[in-house]
């Protein structure tokens, strides 16, 4: 299962520690027990790239199998068909669209707009988007990993 850490969280997620995302970060980085892969691309790897420290993280996830990059042109040109046909709410098309390439159905994100966005059943469906906000999601994270 691929899951979207969206860039206002990704500090608290790979670098800081942050109680509220502590289960995932851990799941994330034990190379052994889950199967969770970080998925990025297009917009997202770019902001991305305006923190070294996250980026080298994802490059090392990715060596070891524990992300997946898409490239850029890929997730750019859905970004681009869900700006012009779709409505959505938040001011992140980027994360839908990788979403959608990517078939990831869990977000990590504090963003509210886009928290509605991820789980509207017109934009992210079959199947539905689930949001991991903090600590209190753990259980869908946990789902996934047994």
């Amino acid at each position: 299962m691929c899951i979207i850490i969206d860039n206002n969280v990704a500090h608290s997620v790979f670098i800081s520690g942050n109680k509220q995302y502590r289960n995932i970060h851990n799941n994330i980085f034990d190379l052994k027990k889950t199967k969770i892969k970080v998925v990025c691309g297009g917009k997202l790897r770019r902001e991305y790239e305006t923190n070294r420290k996250i980026l080298r993280m994802i490059l090392q996830l990715d060596k070891a199998g524990k992300a997946k990059i898409y490239k850029d042109s890929l997730i750019d040109g859905i970004e681009l068909q869900i700006i012009n046909n779709e409505k959505y709410i938040s001011n992140d098309p980027h994360i839908l669209a990788l979403a959608k390439a990517s078939n990831a159905r869990i977000l990590c994100t504090s963003d509210v707009d886009l928290q509605s966005d991820f789980t509207n059943k017109y934009l992210i469906d079959k199947p539905r988007g689930k949001v991991y906000k903090n600590k209190s999601h753990d259980h869908l994270f946990t789902k996934l990993c047994r």
